[in-house]
């Protein structure tokens, strides 16, 4: 037994080369010695490990798995595929896939800057459908409207392509069947009669329509004046009933802008143009048209000013769908030799529309009508009414370069809509869709938070010179834009930072804390804002700007209650406070619905859980009255500078703390007015980057004595985080008398 052993073990070794055979890769005789290493006198060693042979699939599927473990590696790295969890149970709901949602959307905001994609021509066939069902033969006297890529109309269309290829024009038959049987119209569907409007007298219509393109459309702009003004001397107003109604609005517009006693409603106050509003028949049954798409826009302007945003949302919402059924959502193969005027109004008037129903939908907390993936219509062509039409030194639609556009303001406002709209659908979307998106944690949260903020930065970098914040402005039209584009600025920071306040971590890592600061500073700079333009246009009430003035002091008055503040500090807030009351309350004549937020911060001001500063400190400034608006408050506010226009530096997100505190470019706040100066928290470490020059986080040190503790006596803490997350999301008065229902009874104090 032994010797077969031996045998064995021979043969296998026999079976091998030596360690020098094998590294020459030369035949061995497996001997030991071997003939080669004796022959040339070489040590002859068999130490080295046989390598296992495998054959030719079994290596190609070993490179098949090394290739796959390196695409995973490199996918985790990029966060687009989740790393492996360990197995629920079986009654657990499966776990998101929190990767490539998130990546989906981090893609998404970095492009919310860049223009428009060219659409493809597989976008345009819909637009080219009604032309090819016009060959059809079919006796309908009711235009069924736009017909998408997933209507019957399309193949229909396909049907038609392949019927007129197969058999040739003259051929096929044409004309109507004598089977068939006409189609008639409901008569609950047929138009209604034309009403005999009462238009005002032509000396008022002229000043009103005046008010109306020189205060509205330049925010707007879905008119142009010199067609307008042509049809209006033509007196197409007198047999069109579309251009009667939208003339109609025109005026209702431009009376909330008048200081008029015709233009009020005899009897009654506050009521200015509402007896040439309620002429307006708005309808749904009839095709529509330019008119009509142009009327549900001014008709909802209207009511945001005299009525309240639910209303106007409700009519935007429908706005929106009658500009689908047009088919003004969609994009047209028209450049700018063969655009038209009207194609050029019907674009600007869905983009307004689109517009307005951000607004307020963010104003209302509730859902995007329309998402930024149902349209892809062409941008507005910035050019200025004057240049639409071609002459012998400019082409039609060209805006010289020298000359900064009129609509800059509105595409740059577009541009920004577009960032705050995707906030609303990720921030303030309901768990559910979270879920879907892999939006579980709040380090994801925290992750859309600053790319929000950063493509934020990006826009405010884009916006031209004529358009950034400056109260010395001398062109009225360009200060009254600038504001409102500022406010708007600075609202959407609320709304980008706001998610992250409730939900405090522990003390070791505050991430949410500089989101409140941010807020803070945010809301201080809208109050200062509105301040300034009401001084110098007292009664030219800016677009939008309602939301934002009362954001902003519903996010200081949040910060007094929450933060234990004495001091320089904390008259300074209240004083902030003060302004924003104070520019709503002089707006309560000239736009109603400013009444209840007035009386919603002036019933916060009562509720005031704060300690008790000096005894000037509760002492506001002046009510607003015309231009002078009284003395500066006792903060010391320089406010007759300009507040510097946001920049960001993307160098902070990756310094060390060391270097965001001492950071070159915030060398120069030094310089700069005192009333502009904060700083953060004490305690708070620089872990977010704030994108406000006057707003970084710098050391105190570096500030002159008398300031240097301006800040330091804040302390944002879980009492304001706690009263941000019970406060309403939305603008709507009923919610916030139920929150102050349930602060006063918290607090102690009675009902008011």
């Amino acid at each position: 037994m032994d010797g077969v052993q031996n045998l064995n073990e021979t043969r296998k070794k026999k079976a091998r080369p030596c360690d020098r055979c094998r590294t020459k890769k030369r035949r061995c005789d497996g001997e030991h010695p071997c003939s080669y290493c004796v022959q040339h006198e070489h040590q002859c060693t068999y130490q080295q490990k046989a390598m296992k042979r495998v054959s030719t699939a079994s290596r190609y599927v070993h490179s098949l798995e090394t290739r796959l473990q390196s695409a995973e590696a490199l996918l985790r790295e990029s966060n687009v595929v989740p790393s492996p969890s360990p197995p629920s149970s079986a009654d657990s709901p499966p776990a998101p896939v929190q990767g490539s949602g998130m990546s989906v959307i981090i893609r998404v905001i970095r492009r919310l800057n860049t223009p428009l994609l060219v659409p493809r021509p597989d976008d345009l066939s819909p637009a080219e459908l009604s032309e090819s069902l016009q060959s059809l033969s079919i006796n309908n006297p009711s235009d069924e409207g736009f017909q998408g890529k997933s209507s019957q109309a399309m193949l229909i269309k396909a049907v038609v392509d392949l019927k007129s290829q197969a058999i040739p024009p003259a051929t096929s038959r044409s004309g109507v069947s004598p089977h068939s049987k006409p189609w008639c119209i409901n008569p609950w569907d047929d138009v209604p009669p034309r009403p005999n409007y009462d238009f005002p007298n032509e000396a008022l219509m002229l000043s009103l329509i005046s008010n109306f393109f020189s205060h509205v459309n330049v925010f707007l702009p879905i008119l142009h004046r010199p067609t307008f003004e042509r049809s209006f001397k033509a007196n197409q107003h007198l047999h069109d009933d579309g251009f009667a109604r939208t003339l109609l609005l025109i005026c209702a517009l431009g009376a909330r802008c008048a200081d008029d006693p015709h233009v009020e409603h005899p009897g009654t106050r506050n009521t200015n143009g509402w007896k040439w509003f309620s002429q307006v028949q708005l309808t749904v049954y009839r095709q529509p048209t330019l008119y009509d798409l142009q009327c549900y826009c001014l008709a909802a302007q209207f009511l945001d000013r005299a009525s309240g945003l639910r209303a106007a949302w409700t009519l935007v919402g429908v706005g929106l769908r009658l500009g689908q059924d047009l088919g003004a959502h969609r994009a047209k193969n028209i450049g700018l030799r063969s655009l038209t005027p009207e194609q050029e109004l019907e674009r600007r008037t869905y983009w307004a529309l689109v517009l307005l129903d951000a607004q307020y939908c963010a104003a209302l907390g509730r859902s995007i009508g329309i998402q930024a993936h149902d349209f892809d219509l062409d941008p507005p062509v910035q050019c200025d009414d004057e240049y639409w039409e071609a002459t012998t030194l400019n082409a039609a639609f060209r805006q010289p370069l020298a000359k900064p556009s009129l609509v800059d303001y509105f595409a740059c406002q577009l541009t920004l809509n577009r960032v705050l709209s995707f906030t609303l659908k990720c921030l303030y979307c309901n768990n559910r869709m979270k879920v879907t998106v892999g939006m579980t944690g709040r380090e994801e949260e925290e992750k859309v938070v600053m790319e929000l903020d950063s493509a934020l930065n990006t826009w405010a970098d884009s916006v031209p010179a004529h358009l950034r914040w400056d109260p010395s402005r001398e062109t009225d039209i360009f200060f009254d834009q600038s504001a409102a584009l500022s406010l708007n600025y600075y609202l959407a920071r609320i709304f980008i930072h706001r998610p992250l306040i409730p939900a405090i971590r522990p003390a070791a890592n505050p991430s949410g804390v500089p989101s409140l600061t941010i807020c803070n500073n945010a809301a201080r700079a809208c109050s200062r804002i509105a301040e300034l333009h009401h001084r110098r246009r007292p009664h030219n009430p800016l677009i939008f700007g309602q939301t934002a003035v009362f954001t902003a002091g519903i996010v200081l008055l949040l910060n007094i209650w929450g933060g234990k503040r004495t001091g320089r500090a904390y008259e300074a807030d209240l004083a902030d406070a003060h302004r924003c009351i104070n520019v709503l309350r002089a707006q309560k004549e000239s736009t109603p619905t400013t009444g209840p937020l007035v009386d919603t911060l002036e019933q916060l001001m009562k509720v005031d859980r704060a300690p008790v500063g000096p005894k000037e400190s509760h002492k506001a400034p002046p009510h607003l009255s015309g231009v002078d608006v009284g003395a500066t408050p006792s903060s010391g506010l320089n406010l007759s500078n300009p507040l510097p226009w946001p920049v960001y530096d993307p160098v902070l997100e990756t310094a060390d703390e060391a270097t965001k505190w001492l950071n070159p470019k915030t060398q120069h706040l030094r310089s700069e007015p005192l009333g502009y100066l904060e700083t953060v928290a004490p305690g708070i470490p620089p872990s977010f980057p704030l994108p406000f020059p006057n707003s970084f986080f710098f050391n105190p040190s570096l500030l002159p004595d008398d300031i240097s503790d301006f800040d330091t006596k804040t302390q944002m803490g879980m009492d304001t985080a706690a009263l941000w997350s019970a406060a309403p999301t939305g603008f709507e008065a009923s919610g916030w008398d139920l929150y102050l229902n349930s602060m006063t009874s918290s607090s102690g104090i009675g009902s008011f």
